[in-house]
């Protein structure tokens, strides 16, 4: 892992986006590499953001309801 890249949390909603830029996960957690394509785009970054958020969200969400059950 670099120290001058950033990393998004990934998983079923967005993994897919990763895997078609060839990001690296930072393991053993589930994030991946913010390509530099999509991080010099405002547009893209701000997307990629929104549905890194979403799926942390999601995941919180799934453990929470394990929790309880």
């Amino acid at each position: 892992a670099d120290e001058n890249s950033l990393y998004f949390k990934a998983g079923d909603t967005n993994l897919a986006d990763y895997a078609s830029y060839g990001s690296h996960q930072f393991k053993p957690m589930p994030y991946y590499e913010v390509p530099a394509d999509v991080f010099e785009d405002d547009g893209l970054f701000i997307k990629w953001a929104e549905r890194s958020v979403m799926q942390a969200k999601l995941m919180a969400a799934k453990k929470a309801s394990k929790k309880y059950k």
